[in-house]
Protein backbone atom coordinates (compact mmCIF):
# COMPACT_ATOMS: atom_id res chain seq x y z
CA UNK A 1 0.00 0.00 0.00
CA UNK A 2 2.86 2.01 0.73
CA UNK A 3 4.56 1.71 -2.50
CA UNK A 4 1.43 2.28 -4.68
CA UNK A 5 0.77 5.78 -2.56
CA UNK A 6 4.53 6.54 -2.84
CA UNK A 7 4.24 6.11 -6.84
CA UNK A 8 0.95 8.07 -6.79
CA UNK A 9 2.45 11.35 -5.01
CA UNK A 10 5.57 10.56 -7.25
CA UNK A 11 3.48 10.60 -10.51
CA UNK A 12 1.38 14.21 -9.07
CA UNK A 13 4.77 15.67 -8.42
CA UNK A 14 5.88 15.19 -11.87
CA UNK A 15 2.22 15.94 -13.43
CA UNK A 16 2.50 19.38 -11.37
CA UNK A 17 5.83 20.42 -12.65
CA UNK A 18 5.87 19.49 -16.07
CA UNK A 19 2.18 21.49 -16.63
CA UNK A 20 3.75 24.47 -14.59
CA UNK A 21 4.09 27.68 -17.18
CA UNK A 22 5.07 31.09 -15.85
CA UNK A 23 3.34 34.99 -16.67
CA UNK A 24 4.10 38.20 -16.74
CA UNK A 25 1.62 41.73 -17.24
CA UNK A 26 3.23 44.30 -19.06
CA UNK A 27 0.83 48.02 -19.41
CA UNK A 28 1.10 50.88 -21.19
CA UNK A 29 3.34 53.50 -18.35
CA UNK A 30 0.13 56.01 -17.07
CA UNK A 31 0.32 59.17 -19.56
CA UNK A 32 1.77 56.99 -22.33
CA UNK A 33 1.03 59.16 -26.36
CA UNK A 34 1.09 58.39 -29.58
CA UNK A 35 -1.08 60.78 -31.13
CA UNK A 36 -3.19 60.72 -28.15
CA UNK A 37 -3.33 58.66 -25.10
CA UNK A 38 -3.03 54.89 -25.06
CA UNK A 39 -4.00 52.25 -22.61
CA UNK A 40 -3.44 48.46 -22.63
CA UNK A 41 -2.17 45.72 -21.74
CA UNK A 42 -0.25 42.49 -22.32
CA UNK A 43 -0.06 38.96 -20.92
CA UNK A 44 2.52 36.78 -21.34
CA UNK A 45 2.60 32.86 -20.75
CA UNK A 46 5.57 30.81 -21.33
CA UNK A 47 5.00 26.76 -21.45
CA UNK A 48 7.21 23.53 -22.82
CA UNK A 49 7.36 24.58 -26.50
CA UNK A 50 4.70 27.44 -26.10
CA UNK A 51 4.51 31.14 -25.76
CA UNK A 52 0.85 32.84 -25.39
CA UNK A 53 0.29 36.51 -25.18
CA UNK A 54 -3.35 38.08 -24.88
CA UNK A 55 -3.29 41.45 -25.62
CA UNK A 56 -6.17 43.95 -24.53
CA UNK A 57 -6.51 47.95 -25.81
CA UNK A 58 -8.19 49.65 -22.83
CA UNK A 59 -8.76 53.07 -24.13
CA UNK A 60 -12.66 54.00 -24.32
CA UNK A 61 -13.16 55.92 -26.92
CA UNK A 62 -10.52 56.08 -29.06
CA UNK A 63 -10.18 59.00 -32.14
CA UNK A 64 -7.26 57.86 -34.08
CA UNK A 65 -6.02 54.80 -35.61
CA UNK A 66 -2.67 55.83 -34.92
CA UNK A 67 -4.43 54.83 -30.72
CA UNK A 68 -4.61 50.97 -31.43
CA UNK A 69 -2.75 48.18 -31.28
CA UNK A 70 -1.03 47.03 -34.48
CA UNK A 71 1.56 44.58 -33.20
CA UNK A 72 3.88 44.08 -30.41
CA UNK A 73 7.52 42.47 -30.00
CA UNK A 74 9.01 41.08 -27.02
CA UNK A 75 12.68 39.53 -26.04
CA UNK A 76 12.79 36.40 -24.41
CA UNK A 77 15.85 34.98 -21.73
CA UNK A 78 16.63 32.45 -24.47
CA UNK A 79 16.66 32.40 -27.78
CA UNK A 80 13.66 30.40 -29.27
CA UNK A 81 14.05 27.70 -32.04
CA UNK A 82 11.32 27.26 -34.37
CA UNK A 83 8.40 29.50 -35.28
CA UNK A 84 5.42 29.84 -37.51
CA UNK A 85 5.34 32.08 -40.11
CA UNK A 86 2.09 33.77 -39.15
CA UNK A 87 -0.24 33.13 -36.30
CA UNK A 88 -4.47 33.68 -36.02
CA UNK A 89 -5.44 34.76 -32.85
CA UNK A 90 -8.40 33.99 -31.06
CA UNK A 91 -11.00 37.22 -30.95
CA UNK A 92 -13.43 38.50 -32.47
CA UNK A 93 -14.13 41.50 -35.28
CA UNK A 94 -15.86 44.48 -34.92
CA UNK A 95 -16.67 46.95 -37.73
CA UNK A 96 -16.83 50.92 -36.99
CA UNK A 97 -19.28 53.00 -39.05
CA UNK A 98 -21.21 56.21 -38.19
CA UNK A 99 -19.56 56.22 -34.98
CA UNK A 100 -21.52 52.83 -34.16
CA UNK A 101 -20.07 48.96 -33.34
CA UNK A 102 -21.35 46.37 -35.24
CA UNK A 103 -20.14 42.98 -34.88
CA UNK A 104 -18.38 41.15 -37.88
CA UNK A 105 -18.58 37.44 -38.63
CA UNK A 106 -15.78 37.35 -41.09
CA UNK A 107 -12.68 35.14 -40.40
CA UNK A 108 -9.98 36.36 -38.09
CA UNK A 109 -6.97 37.37 -40.22
CA UNK A 110 -3.38 36.27 -39.45
CA UNK A 111 -0.60 38.05 -38.50
CA UNK A 112 3.30 37.84 -39.22
CA UNK A 113 5.47 36.55 -36.85
CA UNK A 114 9.32 36.96 -36.98
CA UNK A 115 11.96 36.57 -34.57
CA UNK A 116 15.68 38.50 -34.39
CA UNK A 117 17.50 36.53 -32.00
CA UNK A 118 16.15 36.45 -28.33
CA UNK A 119 13.09 39.43 -29.93
CA UNK A 120 9.91 37.77 -31.34
CA UNK A 121 7.53 40.30 -32.96
CA UNK A 122 3.80 39.87 -33.59
CA UNK A 123 2.33 42.53 -35.89
CA UNK A 124 -0.61 43.15 -38.51
CA UNK A 125 1.02 45.51 -40.76
CA UNK A 126 1.02 42.87 -43.70
CA UNK A 127 2.88 44.86 -45.78
CA UNK A 128 2.03 48.82 -44.81
CA UNK A 129 -1.55 48.16 -44.66
CA UNK A 130 -3.27 46.89 -41.09
CA UNK A 131 -6.50 45.46 -41.75
CA UNK A 132 -7.14 44.06 -38.17
CA UNK A 133 -5.64 46.74 -35.44
CA UNK A 134 -7.11 45.87 -32.01
CA UNK A 135 -9.63 48.88 -30.80
CA UNK A 136 -10.17 49.54 -27.20
CA UNK A 137 -14.50 49.72 -25.96
CA UNK A 138 -16.76 52.56 -27.20
CA UNK A 139 -18.28 54.00 -27.64
CA UNK A 140 -16.98 55.95 -30.69
CA UNK A 141 -18.82 59.22 -30.79
CA UNK A 142 -14.48 60.68 -30.86
CA UNK A 143 -13.63 58.59 -33.69
CA UNK A 144 -12.01 60.66 -37.14
CA UNK A 145 -12.38 59.11 -40.37
CA UNK A 146 -9.63 56.73 -39.84
CA UNK A 147 -11.53 54.22 -37.73
CA UNK A 148 -15.01 55.13 -38.49
CA UNK A 149 -16.41 53.80 -41.69
CA UNK A 150 -12.46 53.02 -43.30
CA UNK A 151 -13.04 50.19 -45.38
CA UNK A 152 -9.37 50.16 -45.40
CA UNK A 153 -8.60 49.31 -41.50
CA UNK A 154 -12.08 48.01 -41.01
CA UNK A 155 -12.84 45.70 -39.41
CA UNK A 156 -11.41 45.79 -36.14
CA UNK A 157 -10.27 43.50 -33.64
CA UNK A 158 -12.86 44.18 -30.23
CA UNK A 159 -10.83 44.74 -27.53
CA UNK A 160 -8.65 41.32 -26.62
CA UNK A 161 -6.74 39.09 -29.10
CA UNK A 162 -4.88 35.82 -27.60
CA UNK A 163 -2.24 34.85 -30.05
CA UNK A 164 -0.47 31.63 -29.21
CA UNK A 165 2.88 30.67 -30.64
CA UNK A 166 4.68 27.05 -31.02
CA UNK A 167 7.88 28.09 -29.79
CA UNK A 168 10.65 25.30 -29.84
CA UNK A 169 13.51 25.98 -27.19
CA UNK A 170 11.03 27.79 -24.72
CA UNK A 171 10.02 26.63 -21.76
CA UNK A 172 8.40 27.73 -18.06
CA UNK A 173 11.76 28.82 -17.21
CA UNK A 174 12.28 31.15 -20.25
CA UNK A 175 11.34 34.61 -19.38
CA UNK A 176 9.77 37.93 -20.64
CA UNK A 177 12.88 40.51 -20.34
CA UNK A 178 10.67 43.49 -22.02
CA UNK A 179 7.60 43.94 -24.12
CA UNK A 180 6.58 46.95 -26.40
CA UNK A 181 2.93 47.72 -28.19
CA UNK A 182 3.05 48.57 -31.49
CA UNK A 183 0.31 51.45 -32.71
CA UNK A 184 -1.28 52.95 -36.41
CA UNK A 185 -0.29 52.39 -39.85
CA UNK A 186 2.92 53.29 -39.85
CA UNK A 187 5.94 50.95 -38.32
CA UNK A 188 8.26 52.26 -36.40
CA UNK A 189 5.39 53.38 -33.62
CA UNK A 190 6.37 51.61 -30.25
CA UNK A 191 5.37 52.20 -26.44
CA UNK A 192 7.37 49.97 -24.23
CA UNK A 193 5.21 48.46 -21.45
CA UNK A 194 6.25 48.39 -17.47
CA UNK A 195 6.02 44.75 -15.84
CA UNK A 196 3.45 45.15 -13.65
CA UNK A 197 2.70 41.44 -12.19
CA UNK A 198 4.15 37.75 -12.73
CA UNK A 199 3.45 34.63 -11.51
CA UNK A 200 5.58 33.16 -8.21
CA UNK A 201 9.43 31.51 -9.67
CA UNK A 202 9.33 28.00 -11.12
CA UNK A 203 12.11 26.98 -8.74
CA UNK A 204 9.28 28.24 -5.21
CA UNK A 205 6.82 25.80 -6.75
CA UNK A 206 8.73 23.23 -7.37
CA UNK A 207 10.52 24.17 -3.63
CA UNK A 208 6.63 24.07 -2.09
CA UNK A 209 5.92 20.50 -3.82
CA UNK A 210 8.69 19.09 -2.66
CA UNK A 211 8.40 20.21 0.33
CA UNK A 212 4.91 19.04 0.42
CA UNK A 213 5.20 15.44 -0.82
CA UNK A 214 8.16 15.23 1.92
CA UNK A 215 5.91 15.55 4.40
CA UNK A 216 3.31 13.23 3.21
CA UNK A 217 5.61 10.45 3.11
CA UNK A 218 6.88 10.94 6.49
CA UNK A 219 3.50 10.43 8.19
CA UNK A 220 2.70 7.68 5.60
CA UNK A 221 5.82 5.81 7.02
CA UNK A 222 5.15 6.73 10.46
CA UNK A 223 1.36 5.51 10.11
CA UNK A 224 2.62 2.00 8.51
CA UNK A 225 4.99 1.81 11.54
CA UNK A 226 2.17 2.26 14.26
CA UNK A 227 0.42 -0.11 12.00
CA UNK A 228 2.56 -3.01 12.15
Amino acid sequence: MFKKTLLFLFGSYLMVTASYASSIEFDTPAGATTSGPVSDKAIITTSAGQITIEVVDLLVNPTDVAQLISGFFFTLSNAPGTLPATVVPSASDVLIDNHAATADGSAIQTWAVTKAGNTVTVDDLNGGQPKELIIGPGPYSNANGSIDGNSGHNPFINQTATFTISASGVTANTTITGFSFDFGTTEGVHVAGDPVSSSPEESTIVLTSSGALLILLSRLRRRQKTVR
